[in-house]
């Protein structure tokens, strides 16, 4: 390419095909350093190079710095709760069982039945 003319000739018929510059210098036998240099010197923005700005906003407008905040964490486990005790008593063929919560007078009772039996 010797001209300016014969430059963006080649470009609008770039932008018309929507080929990147690598693809339209192969296509057309034009060296592809040399439409990347007169692109520079012409400031002008083909399909690819608006791509490539598009792609390199979005980077821009990326967080650089993402802060990464632990999840909350469950609440530890609780403790079991104790297994009420139990009491067994027996007499001969009787078994009294009781539990943590019983009435002294209720098992007195309980006591004085089996006794008889």
């Amino acid at each position: 390419m010797q001209s300016e003319a014969e430059a963006r000739e080649c470009f609008s018929a770039m932008t018309a095909q929507n080929q990147c510059v690598w693809a339209f210098a192969r296509t057309k036998g034009v060296c592809a350093k040399s439409l990347y240099r007169w692109r520079t010197l012409l400031n002008i923005s083909t399909p690819s190079a608006r791509r490539w700005l598009q792609t390199e906003q979005r980077a821009a407008d990326a967080p650089a710095w993402v802060e990464l905040v632990a999840a909350a964490q469950p609440p530890p486990p609780t403790a079991p709760k104790p297994t009420p005790a139990r009491y067994e008593v027996v007499i001969g063929t009787v078994v009294i069982r009781v539990g943590d919560d019983f009435h002294d007078d209720t098992l007195a009772r309980l006591l004085r039945v089996a006794a008889a039996c």
